[in-house]
């Protein structure tokens, strides 16, 4: 899957706390009063007891208003489990500090899912290039899980000597397009029908005795779920800062901007691919362009309180009117769709 310049409409942030909001089907003054009342009791304490960042408290707010607005009701406690994401969350989950890595690690091991997003029931294939003797996968749940933020769904096995041999990734230096769909498949994983939607991430860290890790975000799509709420992952814009390889839309070294007149700042890129790892997450300014920033947060917010939700990527969403189309012919259950974050375009 490739992102043009054509398609994604870049816009430098303002502050580091910005977040966007995208919503269909709702009275946006009537949730916009909502969420001003709903921040007023909910950011300070939220922002500086719980949450590391000013804006989460702010994504939790616009949450819980989406929510309280579409009339979608919470589970009561832990002795109600009233959908999918509420039963899921009663399980136990894995802590931040065995499954989460640090700025400065992946040099060593990195890779992308292939493809980003799959239906329940379908396989995800990882693309993952290392040296390593050895390496071990993880594959974790993003959620609340009593506050460890994730829970160990799988292990897999990769096949070292296809990630020790992978060929070199095609790079144009004039659109700044780097692509790594060459790369062989390390493993592959069959998502089980039994687990639930939502935003998953592969660990991927070395056992030959060097310590290196990295992650592999992709998403898990229920296509049959009628939840009340729809949660879609700003992934275009996570791949648009993403300057894996050399180039993103917004880092200048592509030679086509540089020749030639442009409304936007030379030397940008003018399509990037999905097909290769990501490095957002530590090279954007306090990674407010990546999943950790607002829609983490947000998602935990969720599903601690136990709101009906499943989650679906900007790449399924656009080809597809009758999620971006709030007309009669919608499920009757659907009562929003929410994208939390920066997102790069219109369809969510």
């Amino acid at each position: 899957m490739i992102l043009g310049t054509a398609r994604v409409r870049p816009r430098w942030p303002t502050r580091r706390w910005e977040w966007g909001l995208s919503l269909r089907g709702t009275n946006m003054n009537r949730c916009m009063r909502a969420v001003a009342s709903l921040m007023r009791r909910t950011t300070g304490g939220m922002a500086g007891a719980r949450w590391r960042h000013r804006g989460l408290g702010i994504a939790a707010a616009v949450a819980l208003a989406l929510a309280t607005l579409a009339g979608v009701p919470q589970a009561s406690g832990a002795t109600t489990c009233a959908n999918p994401v509420a039963c899921e969350n009663l399980l136990p989950g894995t802590p931040q500090s065995v499954r989460d890595v640090g700025n400065g690690e992946g040099k060593t091991i990195q890779g992308f899912a292939d493809p980003f997003s799959v239906n329940l029931g379908g396989t995800v294939n990882f693309k993952i290039e290392s040296p390593a003797k050895s390496y071990a996968i993880d594959i974790y749940r993003m959620g609340y899980y009593g506050g460890d933020g994730a829970r160990l769904v799988a292990s897999v096995t990769p096949n070292i000597s296809v990630s020790q041999n992978q060929p070199a990734c095609n790079t144009n230096t004039a659109t700044g397009l780097v692509d790594c769909s060459k790369w062989g498949v390390s493993a592959s994983w069959t998502v089980p029908t039994s687990l639930v939607s939502g935003v998953y991430f592969a660990h991927i860290y070395r056992t030959d005795g060097t310590s290196d890790e990295n992650q592999i975000p992709f998403v898990v799509r229920n296509d049959a779920s009628t939840s009340a709420i729809l949660f879609g992952t700003d992934d275009e814009t996570w791949q648009a800062y993403n300057d894996w390889g050399g180039y993103s839309l917004y880092t200048v070294a592509a030679t086509d901007t540089l020749t030639r007149p442009t409304s936007l700042d030379p030397g940008r890129a003018e399509q990037v691919s999905y097909d290769r790892p990501f490095a957002t997450r530590f090279d954007v300014p306090y990674g407010q362009d990546y999943f950790f920033y607002a829609e983490f947060p947000t998602i935990a917010f969720l599903e601690e309180n136990g709101y009906d939700v499943s989650y679906i990527d900007q790449g399924t969403v656009a080809p597809r009117k009758e999620l971006r189309s709030w007309s009669s012919t919608r499920p009757t259950s659907r009562r929003a769709m929410t994208s939390t974050g920066r997102p790069r375009r219109s369809p969510m």
